[in-house]
């Protein structure tokens, strides 16, 4: 964190500006309070507010009667870092390079956190306690941003004067999909008794599963209970005197936990956040005149930053990408919600998207990853390993075919028509034409526009601040020519991806390999250049990976032995996985080679469940089954609370 203090320095000089601004308008006399009440992993479409009906909640629903409710709001990641990364610097994760879930960088001089800010103006700031920013910071670092950041971190602190505005962040962990990986379903809760459940409450996208319905149910419950949460600060705000002097933002970090919504780019499931914000009447001045148009906007997580300072009377520094809303320096235009997913978990499956409110688009860059690729972590839901046996039935064939082989490069979806998302548009109307051509080239302007790291795969930013990921001299815009190549590839493209692979950057040797994996999976690349052949054996082991699964398709004597024993951890995984469910004849024969190989025993059965040798069920170990039952007995207690004293 070698630029870290720089930094600091540079927010508590314009701090301190700002502080003169507030002096000179007045402004100081009425800052105030903010507090940020974050719960994870759910859905707008999940609270009644939103129009569930399978599960109440109240306490929200009385305070959004007399708030701002937000119908297009929206998470710009779809799993918990990179949104919390981009929530906490008013840019875009992948501008610097943390957008890749759980892999988790240096600080960057270029990069903001605005808590900081509000702490040299003069606020408390607190922060109890999940923080998960995908960043490395010590606690001396953590120190300038917060005032108190532990799991007793809070408004009612007794280091916070009496007359102090306080910005403070609580993160209510009753929701987490944490609460469902359980591996098995049994011994769970009546939730229609626990929390009022509708016992027919299901996800009404996904096959109708006994598992499935079970997961969601058990979510809802949690749903609930971050109802109750909510009230014991409502409450806690009037009794010590602070609810008129407090603006409370109630918002998730991204969407729901039910498959393929966490950690997959769907407008509804995965990105549409609930939002309500409370604004006392003494700061109804900080609210836009037309309220129906604000409550519609585009606004994401990219703007929480700039929002809260615009609150304080901050102004919006100018490396951050986000926009005010609210505030005496509310500056929101823009028009579209940006999106993007890099990987999930162990496959590099980078994932771009945009809306305009109605129209949701999608980018993928290399099709044959199926959708459904596992997530070891997400795949803990009963109702994700019910969902992969599903899928070898007779009765699950067209499900399959639309999960588990080659995907889309693009998928354009009416929000209106099709508020599930379930059928991509074809046969577009003129109109749609027209939509279409300006979200495409909204996705490919903001990965240029923001310098999209994204692309970098994880192998090349290990123990480095992203500054040293890539020579000085490199090209970014040739990469992004690059993988939107790759996206579409086709056998025209072999000459200049033959070239490519000698490029002397290692990023740009990666994907013009992906570019003739991609070709060879579809059967349409029947031999590869001789210099090929050596990109298998020495490059980057990264790169070798992906060559190597290239070789694989197209039967190369000795591609799958190789592939299995190369030193690429996530790519090898992701490789053979791909493999499993594209030709699962190419591996069916190396089962035994698999399973007397260094790789663990996870992924080997992951991989033999995905060539149909195993059952989707057998893979879970029996420790983890066990505990899975104590899970699935738990009912999450209401934490963090506001006062001083926590567990």
């Amino acid at each position: 964190m070698k630029n870290f203090k720089h930094v600091l320095k540079i927010a508590s000089l314009y701090s301190s500006l700002s502080l003169l601004l507030f002096v000179k308008t007045g402004f100081a006399e009425q800052r105030p309070n903010i507090l940020w009440l974050t719960f994870e992993d759910t859905s707008a479409y999940e609270l009644s507010l939103y129009g569930n009906k399978d599960a109440k909640q109240p306490n929200i629903d009385a305070l959004a009667a007399s708030s701002l409710v937000f119908q297009q709001a929206t998470s710009n990641a779809p799993y918990c870092s990179p949104a919390r990364s981009t929530l906490i610097s008013g840019n875009y994760a992948t501008s610097y390079g943390a957008d890749h879930h759980r892999a988790a960088v240096d600080a960057s001089p270029s990069r903001m956190y605005f808590p900081s800010l509000l702490k040299d103006a003069g606020y408390f700031t607190s922060n109890n306690k999940k923080r998960d920013y995908n960043v490395k910071l010590s606690k001396t670092e953590l120190a300038q941003i917060w005032s108190e950041f532990d799991k007793k971190a809070t408004y009612n602190s007794p280091k916070r004067k009496s007359d102090q505005p306080f910005f403070s962040v609580f993160n209510g962990h009753m929701t987490h999909m944490s609460r469902l990986t359980s591996y098995t379903s049994a011994q769970r809760r009546d939730f229609s008794q626990s929390a009022g459940v509708s016992s027919d409450a299901k996800p009404d996208y996904l096959p109708d599963l006994p598992e499935v319905k079970s997961d969601h149910q058990f979510h809802l419950e949690g749903v609930v209970d971050v109802d109750s949460w909510v009230k014991f600060f409502i409450d806690d705000l009037k009794a010590k005197g602070l609810y008129e002097d407090t603006i409370i933002f109630v918002y998730s970090d991204h969407g729901g936990s039910s498959p393929m919504g966490k950690g997959f780019l769907s407008f509804r499931h995965s990105l549409q956040v609930p939002l309500v914000i409370h604004v006392p009447t003494k700061f109804k001045h900080l609210v836009p005149t037309n309220v129906e148009t604000l409550q519609n906007k585009q606004v994401s997580f990219v703007d929480f930053g700039p929002t809260v300072l615009s609150l304080a009377g901050i102004p919006t520094p100018k490396e951050m990408r986000g926009q005010a809303f609210l505030g005496e320096l509310e500056n929101h235009t823009r028009q579209y919600n940006h999106s993007f997913r890099t990987n999930q978990e162990d496959h590099f499956d980078p994932w771009r998207g945009v809306s305009d409110g109605r129209y949701h688009f999608v980018q993928t860059y290399l099709k044959r990853k199926p959708i459904m690729l596992r997530n070891d972590f997400q795949w803990g839901m009963p109702s994700n390993i019910a969902l992969d046996e599903f899928a070898k039935t007779k009765s699950g064939q067209v499900f399959r075919r639309k999960y588990y082989s080659f995907k889309r490069g693009e998928y354009l979806y009416d929000t209106k028509t099709d508020p599930l998302e379930q059928t991509p548009l074809r046969n577009l109307t003129a109109e749609q034409i027209a939509v279409h051509s300006e979200l495409t080239a909204q996705v490919s302007r903001f990965i240029r526009e923001t310098k999209d790291l994204g692309f970098v795969p994880v192998e090349f930013k290990k123990d480095k601040q992203f500054e040293q990921w890539l020579a000085a001299d490199f090209n970014y815009n040739k990469l992004y020519d690059l993988v939107e190549l790759v996206s579409t590839v086709s056998l025209n493209n072999v000459p200049e991806l033959t070239k490519l692979i000698d490029d002397k950057s290692p990023v740009i040797r990666f994907w013009a390999v992906q570019g003739f994996a991609e070709l060879a999976a579809q059967g349409v690349l029947k031999s590869v250049p001789k210099r090929f052949i050596e990109v298998a054996n020495k490059d980057h082991s990264a790169v070798s990976a992906v060559a190597l699964e290239t070789l694989v398709y197209l039967e190369q004597k000795g591609a799958v032995e190789a592939l299995i024993k190369n030193d690429s951890k996530l790519q090898k995984r992701s490789a053979l996985e791909t493999i499993a469910y594209l030709r699962p004849e190419l591996l069916l024969s190396h089962v035994r080679r698999l399973e007397q190989s260094n790789l663990n025993k996870t992924t080997v059965k992951v991989i033999k469940s995905a060539l149909g040798v195993i059952k989707a069920t057998a893979i879970a170990s029996k420790k983890q089954l066990k505990d899975g039952i104590a899970v699935n007995k738990e009912r999450r207690e209401l934490y963090p609370l506001p006062s001083v004293k926590q567990k």
